[in-house]
């Protein structure tokens, strides 16, 4: 889990307001784009069908010359010029969509998946063809950006195009500078009602959007740390138990020894090595368990951690301080009573 926190996405995600059923808006959506704009902790906004984290919907393209065999099922999202500086996304070749193009509500911008699945070595030479069973236009290639995580983390980065947003779009995304955000919330509100007089604003952090997919993972977290407590707890008292009936069994030896020049410490060592070997052997057994469990359910996930050796070692030499703290509990007691009354015990 802290490894999908701090996972660079490709994006940023930080202060981004994402306004659902932006559709409503209809025709007054550049016009609700730019009021928003007015505020001064609103740094930029964007339309689009999907972002990040929500439903998003394919299809079919083929490259210009080739033939229908060729085609490739394709994520696609449909936005305007402002998606990528709302997002900051990378671009890596050509150039953004532009409205100061009018050739642009033809042009798409492929992420690196895309370019790679489709074969391309020049992308910014080439155009697709949308497949939909009738002759289309066809569409340029304009740019190529970085590929990010539109997806969750559990699956790989697919195949992505940017294209031009002709469709009334169900996203409004608003990037914000993070100060006062309730009132910067309430200036959204606000202005949506302006807009907007029938239906209520529809608004989340795009950061909590995300956290979403991860919820089965972090209770999954949650419910193996609350039962290996409890887990260590009962082990803990079971070495107790055991190390109090070993220690009980063995009291005149002790006064033995204790008679014979034995200090505390050794004696305390003597009555916790075979217990100790005991944990030690278990642990080491438990290695191969944890990893294979382990690296089982991480296959769920196309981007992870790895496993290191060195996770295994802490995990040993943990176990094995909470061993030593319980067994000395009671083979302190038993190292410091007196010989005379130990040689006594039957």
């Amino acid at each position: 889990m802290n490894f999908i926190q701090k996972k660079d996405m490709g994006f940023n995600k930080e202060n981004l307001v994402v306004i659902d059923r932006a559709r409503e808006l209809g025709n007054q959506r550049e016009a609700f784009r730019q009021e928003l704009l007015k505020y001064p902790d609103i740094t930029s906004a964007s339309v689009s069908n999907a972002v990040p984290g929500s439903l998003i919907g394919d299809d079919a393209y083929f490259p210009e010359g080739a033939t229908t065999d060729e085609t490739h099922a394709i994520n696609n999202i449909y936005t305007d010029p402002y998606f990528a500086e709302v997002f900051e996304l990378e671009l890596l070749e050509g150039r953004w969509l532009s409205e100061e193009i009018p050739t642009d509500t033809f042009a798409v911008v492929l992420n690196e998946a895309a370019v790679k699945a489709l074969g391309f070595d020049n992308p910014l030479e080439h155009r697709l063809i949308n497949d939909f069973g009738e002759e289309v236009d066809p569409l340029q290639v304009v740019g190529v950006v970085r590929d990010f995580h539109f997806k969750s983390l559990h699956q790989e980065i697919d195949p992505l195009i940017l294209r031009w947003n002709y469709w009334n779009p169900d996203k409004l995304s608003v990037k914000i500078t993070g100060y006062n955000q309730q009132a910067c919330l309430k200036y959204i509100e606000d202005t949506w009602k302006t807009f907007v007089t029938d239906q209520p604003l529809t608004v989340t952090f795009l950061e909590d959007d995300l956290a979403t997919l991860y919820s089965s993972d972090r209770n999954t977290g949650i419910i193996f740390s609350i039962f290996s407590i409890l887990a260590i707890f009962i082990a803990a008292l079971g070495l107790l138990g055991l190390t109090s009936f070993s220690a009980q069994q063995r009291t005149k030896e002790v006064g033995i020894r204790k008679v014979m020049g034995a200090t505390v410490g050794s004696v305390m060592a003597i009555l916790s090595r075979e217990i100790l070997w005991l944990i030690l052997f278990a642990t080491v057994i438990s290695w191969p368990v944890g990893y294979f469990f382990m690296k089982d359910w991480l296959q769920d996930f196309a981007f992870r951690i790895d496993l290191s050796p060195w996770v295994f070692v802490i995990s040993t030499l943990l176990a094995l301080l909470i061993a030593i703290l319980t067994v000395s509990i009671r083979t302190f007691r038993a190292a410091i009573v007196n010989p005379a009354n130990s040689l006594r015990y039957e």
